[in-house]
């Protein structure tokens, strides 16, 4: 049932507005739906350069539904999937930047499955992917303060305790919100329940400018 409901809730992200630079596009298998963004950047290098890095994450989806995870290097076998489903959404966008989240949902069976959250922001006029640190330069300890209270799921509930785990380390998966918040992502399980989902500590810009500062 589970795995339904989340289904449900990837197809609704499609339902939110979106700016006119970024349209929707969908691939349909016999057992999975893949939606994504299409992005028209402020040039035609930078539109080619940022939807050539989406389709990695939409061609990596698409290969494991219709062929299975990769053999490992220990030889184990391939995992098979029953259902999937790929979701977007914009996050913010302003005339030089674009940050979007993507998400991307595995079931082989079991309790439930399980989705990846990938926070992408990208240059709109060079098409190049921005790194975490040229909006936050903070250390795993520094971040780990910032979770105790401003820790939240992607819908922007505040999560409180109890908690699975403490911050160890700094995520490079990140979006961007309206008025300059800076957001970190960690996976599933990594800080608490599944039913949380992925969590994001929402760094204000009054925090990030005050850790740069001092993480020069």
């Amino acid at each position: 049932m589970r795995r339904w409901v989340f289904l449900v809730l990837m197809l609704c992200l499609l339902a939110l507005p979106v700016e006119a630079s970024v349209q929707g596009e969908t691939i349909k298998g016999a057992h999975y739906v893949a939606r994504y963004p299409v992005v028209t950047a402020n040039n035609a290098a930078a539109t080619a350069a940022i939807n050539k890095d989406l389709r990695v994450y939409v061609d990596k989806f698409v290969s494991a539904m219709e062929q299975g995870t990769p053999q490992d290097e220990e030889g184990r076998d391939r995992i098979y999937y029953r259902d999937g489903a790929t979701g977007w959404e914009l996050m913010y966008e302003d005339p030089q930047v674009i940050s979007l989240r993507f998400q991307d949902y595995y079931y082989s069976g079991g309790a439930h499955g399980m989705h990846y959250d990938h926070g992408l922001v990208y240059d709109k006029n060079t098409g190049a992917r921005i790194p975490l640190r040229h909006y936050l330069r903070i250390t795993p300890s520094q971040l780990a303060a910032e979770a105790v209270d401003h820790l939240y799921t992607l819908e922007g509930e505040k999560l409180g305790n109890p908690r699975l785990g403490t911050v160890q380390r700094v995520p490079q998966d990140y979006f961007l919100l309206k008025g300059g918040v800076v957001c970190p992502v960690f996976t599933l399980y990594e800080l608490v329940a599944y039913s949380c989902g992925s969590p994001i500590v929402k760094i204000s810009p009054a925090r990030a400018a005050f850790y740069n500062r001092i993480n020069k």
